[in-house]
């Protein structure tokens, strides 16, 4: 994903469009991705909730990785 929105050209009603990246590790085994299907909805129920999800992204997810004792990686991308 990272990789597609990098090398995407931008027209120019899109540049400037900002994307959150966030990679949470699942191990590769029937249990795990089950966790895994649940945490993502979770984590995604509180990203929909905020009113200004830009602003408060990094309190969001210090928060579900304490929840769910799990890293989690963020970064942004402009595209």
């Amino acid at each position: 994903m990272f990789v597609e929105l990098n090398n995407r050209e931008a027209s120019s009603d899109e540049l400037g469009s900002q994307s959150h990246i966030i990679n949470i590790e699942i191990h590769d085994n029937h249990e795990e991705a089950t966790i895994g299907a649940f945490l993502i909805c979770d984590l995604c129920s509180m990203l929909h909730s905020s009113d200004d999800l830009d602003n408060e992204i990094d309190e969001i997810l210090q928060e579900f990785e304490s929840r769910c004792q799990r890293p989690v990686l963020h970064t942004t991308l402009f595209y």
